[in-house]
């Protein structure tokens, strides 16, 4: 329980594979220690050497996906063969699942959320071949745990090299925070978020955030109910064949918006953080309620399927999409204010977090990516996925 009374989808203290997940017994450092406040020395290097570490990361992340769906695709124009779209995902699928057989067991499951605390260093490798596989396979999952991961370990590294073993959990900690930061920092050079700097702040508009809100939060509880239904049927333990058939429905899902609703298959595949502007530029209502759900049914089957990866930004590219569409659908109102209460009731809906939090990550994201008059549709977002109780997760 977090201090303000909900229950947190954030997991603190060492971290492991999923119970009953494969052969593995995972021991973290530290798990039979107790655990002491790093001290300052510590907690610098671990901040100075993880926010790098996180960068490089989500760089090379980056460069392998371009590679994949860009690079190699170019030679066959803009449209992406058949073969193609439906093969790159069943292939990451199989490495999935031979990565998910080292150490560490590929790490926990999209739908726990996001876990901060230490890695051993020999499940590394493991977990991060797990989570690249993913993301370049274009399964509907996001880097955010591979920077987790990354600073985690960077955390414990620290904590062994200054004989301080007791630090491991709380240093993997900060390490996991500072390597998430690379994702604010290569967002705002790529200028790939929502900017809307000359925004005028409309009360009409912060009224409409309400109804996307709202929508966009029961979006997120439909696709983790259904997730959970789908992780039931795959069991606990890896299955090769959940992977193959996530891979082969997500490259039909591709396919399917390319060649039937005439749109860029990219659009579907991925995680979508760098996807708001192409998505908001759709200008046909029918397209973007056609991008909405089958991106919707790839973030499905990707969350419990066994695949490796975050869970927040498709969750936030269902919030751009729900809000988009309301726009279209003739909500006379600001779509930037729109696009706001979609993304943050997307992300506090997703990621389970206090009401403090909440309304601090509200006014931090309305601020940071748009301007100080977006702050009201973000907190109106924020709060109501906040407030919504949590109908997508069992128990």
């Amino acid at each position: 329980m977090d201090p303000d009374g909900g229950e947190g989808r954030w997991q603190t203290g060492p971290m492991s594979a999923d119970a009953g997940d494969g052969d593995v017994e995972e021991v973290s450092v530290a798990s039979q220690q107790a655990t002491e406040r790093p001290g300052v020395v510590s907690f610098i290097l671990t901040v100075g050497l993880a926010l790098p570490a996180g960068v490089a990361v989500l760089l090379v992340v980056n460069a392998v996906i371009d590679f994949v769906w860009i690079t190699v695709p170019d030679r066959w124009g803009s449209d992406l063969p058949a073969l193609y779209l439906l093969a790159v995902p069943v292939v990451a699928g199989l490495v999935v699942a031979a990565a998910r057989r080292l150490p560490g067991a590929g790490g926990h499951g999209p739908l726990k959320g996001l876990s901060l605390g230490a890695i051993d260093v020999r499940d590394y490798p493991g977990i991060i071949a797990s989570i690249l596989a993913t993301l370049a396979g274009g399964v509907v999952l996001g880097p955010e745990v591979a920077l987790i991961a990354t600073g985690s370990v960077v955390g414990v590294v620290v904590s062994r090299v200054t004989k301080r073993p007791t630090q491991a959990i709380p240093l993997g900690i900060a390490g996991g925070v500072a390597a998430i930061l690379a994702l604010v920092v290569l967002a705002r050079e790529a200028n790939s978020a929502p900017q809307a700097s000359s925004y005028a702040f409309d009360l009409v508009d912060t009224v409409w955030a309400i109804p996307v809100a709202a929508l966009s939060v029961a979006a997120i509880v439909l696709v983790r109910r259904l997730a959970h239904v789908w992780e039931a049927v795959v069991g606990p333990a890896s299955r090769i064949w959940a992977l193959v058939v996530t891979g082969a429905i997500t490259g039909l899902c591709a396919l399917a918006f390319q060649e039937w609703a005439d749109g860029e298959a990219r659009l579907i595949l991925g995680s979508g953080e760098g996807s708001i502007s192409p998505l908001l530029a759709i200008d046909s209502l029918g397209v973007l309620l056609a991008a909405l759900g089958l991106k919707a049914v790839a973030y499905v089957l990707a969350l419990g399927s066994g695949f490796r990866g975050g869970p927040v930004f498709p969750a936030v590219f269902i919030g751009v999409a729900v809000a988009g569409s309301v726009h279209l659908a003739g909500a006379d109102a600001s779509v930037e204010s729109l696009t706001m209460a979609g993304i943050m009731a997307t992300l506090a809906a997703t990621v389970s977090m206090s009401w403090k939090a909440a309304a601090a990550a509200s006014v931090l994201v309305g601020f940071a990516f748009g301007s100080w008059a977006l702050i009201p549709a973000a907190l109106v977002g924020g709060l109501l996925g906040r407030a919504t109780p949590r109908l997508g997760d069992p128990g």
